[in-house]
C-alpha cells in the first residue's frame, strides 16, 4: 500500500488541482445500490475528459460495513480544470436526494462545495463528497481500502501510461543528472511526506528512475553495492530487450560501416575469381588469364600469381 500511497503524493505534486472523491449510491428498491460497478466510474471519468478536464486517477470501490452500499473513493489528479464559466452553465448543487437526476444539475468543477454530499451532472447515481486535497493522510485512507476488502468483491484501479508519479520522478532524475549525482538508494520523500517515514521506488519506478539518470558502465564504479546490482540488473535486461526490437539506426549505420572496413576491394575480388579460373580444367583459357593478371599488376609464379613488387 505505500508504494500506492508514495506515488500519489508524487503525482500530486505535479498536478495544479487535487480532489479526494467520494462517490455513493442512492438507495434502489431493486437493490442496484448494493453492486459495485467500475463501469460507472470508467463513464464518469470520461464525462469528465469530455468537459475538457486533464485528469488522471486512484479509484478503489468497496462496500460500506453497516449497509453494505456500494460507493467509490477516488483522488483525482488534474493537470488542467477546465473553468466553469467557458462551459456557460451555472451550477445548482443539491444536498437532497431529487426524484430523479436531471441535466440541469451542475456540473463537476472547482465551485462544488467542500465537503458536502451533493448531485452532480457526471454522476447521475447518487451523490458525491469533494475534499479539493490530496493530503498524505486523505491519500492514505484511499489506499487503504487496497488492502481492506476481500479481493473478489472490491475493485482498485489507477492511471497507467505514464504511471502514477512518473512525472515527478522524471524530474527528480533529470535534477540529480544535471548535478552529477547517483543515487545512493531508492528511497525518497515526496512533498508533504512524512520525513521519519520515507517511500521506497520499486518495478518500474526504480527502474525508469534509474535508466533516466545514467546508464553509462564507467559510473558503476561509484555506485555502493546496492545501486550498482540494481543498475546490473536493468543493463541486462536491455541487453536481452535489444535481442527482440529493431536496431536503432545508428547501430545499423555502425554495422555498415564495420562490413565496408573489412569488404575486400573489387580488384581482389576479381583477382581471387581469375585464380580459380587458371586451375580450372579449362586450360585454353590460360593465355586470357594470365593477359588479365598481367594489367592487374600480377605475374604468374610457380605457385600461382603474385603482385608485382
Amino acid at each position: 500500500m505505500d508504494g500506492y500511497v508514495g506515488r500519489a503524493m508524487a503525482e500530486a505534486n505535479t498536478s495544479s488541482v487535487c480532489c479526494t472523491l467520494t462517490l455513493t449510491y442512492a438507495p434502489r428498491s431493486d437493490l442496484a445500490d448494493k453492486i459495485l460497478h467500475p463501469r460507472h466510474f470508467q463513464l464518469f471519468m470520461k464525462q469528465l475528459r469530455r468537459s475538457g478536464h486533464k485528469v488522471r486517477y486512484l479509484v478503489a470501490g468497496e462496500y460500506g460495513d453497516l449497509k453494505g452500499r456500494a460507493h467509490f473513493h477516488a483522488i483525482l489528479f488534474f493537470s488542467h480544470l477546465e473553468p466553469l464559466g467557458e462551459r456557460g452553465v451555472v451550477p445548482r448543487y443539491k444536498d437532497d436526494y431529487p426524484e430523479g437526476i436531471t441535466q440541469d444539475d451542475a456540473p463537476f468543477c472547482r465551485e462544488i462545495p467542500q465537503e458536502r454530499m451533493v448531485h452532480i451532472r457526471e454522476w447521475p447515481h447518487g451523490h458525491i463528497k469533494a475534499d479539493w486535497s490530496a493530503s498524505q493522510k486523505s491519500i492514505r485512507y484511499v489506499c487503504k481500502y487496497i488492502l481492506a476488502d476481500d479481493k473478489n468483491t472490491a475493485w482498485f484501479s489507477l492511471s497507467k501510461k505514464p504511471a502514477i508519479g512518473a512525472e515527478w520522478f522524471a524530474r527528480k532524475a533529470e535534477k540529480a543528472k544535471e548535478l552529477g549525482v547517483l543515487p545512493s538508494s531508492f528511497n525518497y520523500l515526496p512533498p508533504g511526506a512524512d520525513r521519519q517515514r520515507p517511500y521506497y521506488m520499486t518495478g518500474a519506478t526504480r527502474r525508469d528512475y534509474l535508466n533516466a539518470i545514467t546508464q553509462d558502465s564507467a559510473d558503476r564504479s561509484k555506485m555502493n553495492e546496492w545501486v550498482r546490482n540494481t543498475f546490473d540488473k536493468f543493463a541486462l535486461q536491455r541487453a536481452k530487450d535489444g535481442a527482440f526490437y529493431p536496431p536503432t539506426d545508428q547501430f545499423l549505420e555502425y554495422i555498415k560501416e564495420e562490413i565496408d572496413r573489412f569488404r575486400p576491394s573489387e580488384k581482389d575480388v576479381l583477382s581471387k575469381i581469375l585464380i580459380e579460373d587458371y586451375y580450372d580444367e579449362d586450360w585454353h583459357l590460360a593465355g586470357i588469364v594470365n593477359l588479365k593478371m598481367h594489367f592487374l599488376g600480377y605475374e604468374r609464379t610457380q605457385d600461382g600469381f603474385k603482385k608485382k613488387t
